[in-house]
């Protein structure tokens, strides 16, 4: 077949070089490329990408990296995973695999898939075959210079675009992406990708890539807009505030320093790598812009995040060896780790949070180590290649090395490579390197075309399919399309949401929960409501083999009560609490069903007693664990809100003797008051409780000055229980003692000032409310402004009011309470058309059913406006 010309190659490749762009932008950008639609439409734009190329390399064929073939194979491994085999087949490969799909109640079938979600693999098939495409096609462009640097200059650009994107974003004061998605994590500046940690592997990427065009640019103007958009790229690493990320990008940028170092010393003639040290130091300076405080923040704030993280490896090593050939299947471990998560942890786990882990985890052990083979190698000539010759893009091949990885460290403590806003950037710089130092394999027009049809008419339909299925979505219409269904159809529905999820617990939970709120509806018949919990007991069977945590026993319990099996809906409940810890998650189950104050009075009692000889908590002590039940009572609400006032006063009367605890006792006082932020009239429906409570909150009051005098807590359960007595004078005289011993206290100030706007006295309460600076707790700093704002109002004081009402927009310009606030002190004013403007502001920062509000609100002021105005004036 006849060789194309350079002229007549140049459109097919200019084509292909443009898709990349398009990718290494589009993914990024779109919510960091974690939604199956970005695989599926990386996947058309990879194939195509692919297709084109392979029509400008017709002759010499494209260089195949061996991680390509890795990927190419993953990919056809989750493809092969998700179709159904004979059983005895699959049990040769998954014996785990056959023992879910037929776990009872579910009948034995004869085709079973080896996945334990199979849709959920099929959709990661499209991503793997993508990026290979993806690194094939970035492989044979990076043979020549430019192309080379161009796919670098991509990548680099891309964590430019995001950097726009969030600097807009943040300008605008909008609380969601191009109108489209909000943010999801806590930045110093929010980026379009909902994991922080993603943000920072992928702007690491960006880094290393401007550090190398600023290595081998031509020109000074060159090599300072790559210093510039080096800097840029690395401070938006360090502001994701990501741990991982912090130390992989040092990682990065001190094996920059040592390649450079070691390619001096290999060749006497080449520069010295100063350049490289100074743009390391402009990246590192950087992280002044983010302070010590901030910086450190991550460590302090959160070390249950990085122990929890550590603790579930264990149990992942613990699958792992259960499913060492094959694995749970590509996609799979979130449902297959269920069965083994440790007791204690209550967060769901997608991933491990290490690359090995999961690659053993859902392709199995020999899948694996493969899989490191074929990426290390690619690594590895493209880290020997270039140091035996006189290679121009020397520089850029060690910074796109470095990086990458970096990357790698860091997904052995998280997951970024699992969504295309970092998987495509990465396997573009890994083209990039493996196009430098291409192997003996070559893939041909056929063998190009056959793959990219692979792609697009093979796995991107099947990919398209299975994603309608994926469990969240397949719930999402469950739980629309049963609505008002009766026990025999939620139960047919959620079994065919089962026969496609079969190791996924959260199926037969939710199933059960709508089951048992059936049996639990007294608009039901009898009988349909026995049926329902009949039909329930099936799913929290299955749920509790799939799953160790204490819902399934929770509702387990709930069933059993329903049916009249009392000791047994107990044993369940102290399961629950055996395994979850989880001491107010038990009680209001417990209130849920119809537990007396006796049954919960002598629940921790028999908690204590029920595992003899194992250790118990303190918390489960007889002298105390009544009090510890009682306290998430009341300091949960519980009782209250389920209107069980009376229930909640004997259980605590009964126990409150015991309580020496100064926890149970403020958290006691502070329920007990009902609403503990307003002093006032006690609510109506619980006038005849009266009496009792006002008798237990005194006594508590008093315990409180034993156990704790300097708590502010013993002032406000003494003025409420002279408030339930009807002595609002007594009330008062103890709110006024406690502000006046305890001044630094905001909350006691916060209610002596409501206290004395209350009783008309604007004056006094502005005067109790001064030298107060804002709190650290978000709901106080709004609570004083609020009552400041509202009490200069009330003191007739209306320009000072609305000066403090824009001090509170300036220093809170993107929350919309402030420019709520704003408003209505403008619209109290009379000022109509002002207070519109604001409360627009405010509309757009906030979403759903207030926003709707906002603009009704908005339009009302507007109305007002025009009624104000002479008709001769118009409305600005």
């Amino acid at each position: 077949m006849p060789s194309l010309s350079a002229s007549a190659r140049r459109p097919w490749r200019t084509a292909a070089e443009a898709l990349l762009w398009v990718a290494v932008f589009g993914c990024p950008l779109a919510r960091g490329g974690v939604d199956p639609a970005v695989f599926f439409a990386l996947a058309v734009v990879a194939a195509l990408a692919l297709a084109f190329e392979s029509r400008a390399c017709r002759r010499e064929g494209l260089p195949v990296p061996s991680a390509a073939l890795g990927l190419a194979g993953g990919a056809l491994l989750a493809l092969l995973s998700a179709l159904p085999l004979p059983a005895f087949v699959t049990g040769l490969l998954s014996h785990r695999a056959v023992a879910l799909a037929s776990l009872p109640p579910e009948p034995a079938r004869s085709f079973v898939a080896w996945s334990l979600d199979p849709p959920a693999s099929l959709v990661d098939a499209v991503r793997l075959a993508a990026l290979a495409a993806v690194l094939v096609t970035a492989a044979a462009l990076a043979r020549q210079e430019r192309n080379a640097r161009r796919l670098a200059a991509a990548v680099a650009l891309a964590g430019l675009a995001v950097t726009l994107a969030s600097v807009a974003r943040f300008l605008a004061h909008a609380s969601t992406f191009f109108g489209l998605f909000s943010i999801g994590h806590q930045e110093i500046l929010p980026t379009t990708f909902i994991n922080q940690n993603h943000s920072a592997s992928f702007f690491i990427l960006a880094t290393v890539a401007s550090i190398g065009l600023f290595r081998v640019a031509h020109t000074h103007l060159e090599r300072f807009g790559w210093g510039a958009a080096a800097t840029a790229n690395g401070a938006l690493a360090l502001t994701s505030l990501s741990r991982g990320g912090i130390a992989a990008l040092v990682i990065a940028c001190a094996l920059i320093v040592w390649l450079a170092d070691r390619r001096a010393r290999l060749s006497r003639g080449s520069r010295s790598p100063f350049g490289v040290v100074m743009i390391v130091g402009l990246v590192f300076s950087a992280a002044l812009l983010v302070g010590v405080e901030r910086f450190l923040a991550p460590w302090r704030k959160s070390p249950e995040a990085a122990v929890d993280k550590m603790a579930v490896w264990p149990a992942t090593l613990r699958l792992i060896r259960d499913h060492w050939l094959t694995g749970v299947g590509r996609g799979a471990y979130s449902p297959a780790f269920s069965a083994y998560v440790p007791p204690g942890i209550h967060a769901t786990f997608t991933h491990p949070e290490n690359l090995l882990l999961q690659w053993m985890a859902e392709w199995g052990v020999p899948v694996a180590l493969a899989g490191l083979f074929l990426l290390g190698w690619t690594l590895w000539r493209a880290y020997r290649r270039p140091a035996s010759q006189d290679h121009p893009l020397v520089p850029l091949c060690d910074a796109l090395f470095a990086g990458l990885v970096a990357v790698l460290l860091h997904d052995l403590a998280d997951f970024g490579l699992e969504f295309a806003g970092v998987g495509v950037p990465f396997a573009v710089l890994l083209g990039v390197l493996a196009g430098q130092s291409a192997g003996p394999t070559r893939l041909h027009e056929r063998g190009a075309l056959a793959f990219a049809g692979a792609v697009a008419l093979v796995f991107l339909p099947l990919g398209i399919s299975a994603s309608h299925r994926l469990v969240d979505g397949q719930l999402a219409r469950v739980a629309r399309e049963t609505k008002g269904a009766g026990p025999q159809r939620l139960d047919a529905a959620y079994r065919r949401v089962r026969a496609t999820h079969p190791a996924d617990p959260f199926v037969d939970v939710t199933a059960a929960d709508r089951l048992l709120d059936l049996g639990l509806d007294p608009r039901l018949p009898l009988g349909e409501r026995s049926d329902a919990v009949r039909r329930a007991l099936p799913f929290l069977a299955r749920a509790q083999s799939l799953w160790m945590s204490d819902e399934p026993h929770l509702l387990t319990a709930r069933a059993l009560w329903l049916i009249g099996r009392r000791p047994q809906a107990f044993t369940e409940l102290r399961q629950a609490l055996r395994i979850g810890g989880n001491t107010g998650a038990v009680v209001n189950e417990a209130l849920r069903i119809g537990a007396t104050p006796r049954d919960l009075a002598s629940l921790p009692e028999a908690l204590s007693s029920s595992w003899p000889g194992a250790p118990v908590a303190p918390l489960f002590t007889p002298a105390t664990g009544a009090a510890a039940v009682v306290f998430d009572l009341w300091a949960g609400h519980h009782l209250w809100r389920l209107s069980r006032q009376t229930a909640a006063v004997l259980v605590a009367d009964q126990t409150a003797p015991w309580a020496t605890d100064r926890k149970f006792l403020v958290g006691a006082c502070t329920a007990g008051a009902i609403d503990g932020n307003s002093v006032g009239q006690p609510q109506a429906s619980t006038k005849d409780e009266l009496p009792a409570i006002s008798k237990l909150l005194g006594s508590i009051a008093d315990r409180l000055t034993a156990v704790a005098p300097s708590d502010s807590a013993r002032y406000v359960c003494a003025a409420d229980a002279a408030r339930f007595e009807g002595d609002q004078a007594r009330a008062d005289r103890w709110l006024q003692a406690g502000v006046a011993a305890i001044p630094s206290d905001v909350s006691l100030r916060l209610m002596w000032a409501r206290r004395l706007l209350a009783s008309n006295q604007p004056e006094q309460a502005v005067s109790a409310l001064r030298g107060i600076t804002d709190p650290a707790a978000g709901n106080l700093v709004r609570q004083v402004r609020e009552l400041r704002v509202a009490a200069l109002h009330a003191a007739g004081r209306v320009r000072r009011a609305e000066a403090e009402a824009q001090d509170v927009v300036d220093a809170h310009y993107d929350q919309s309470w402030a420019h709520q606030l704003f408003a209505s002190t403008l619209a109290q004013d009379g000022l109509y058309v002002r207070a519109a403007r604001e409360a627009q502001v405010a509309a757009r920062l906030t979403t759903g059913a207030q926003r709707v509000q906002l603009e009704g609100w908005r339009q009302a002021l507007l109305l007002k406006a025009r009624q104000e105005l002479p008709p001769t004036q118009p409305v600005p």
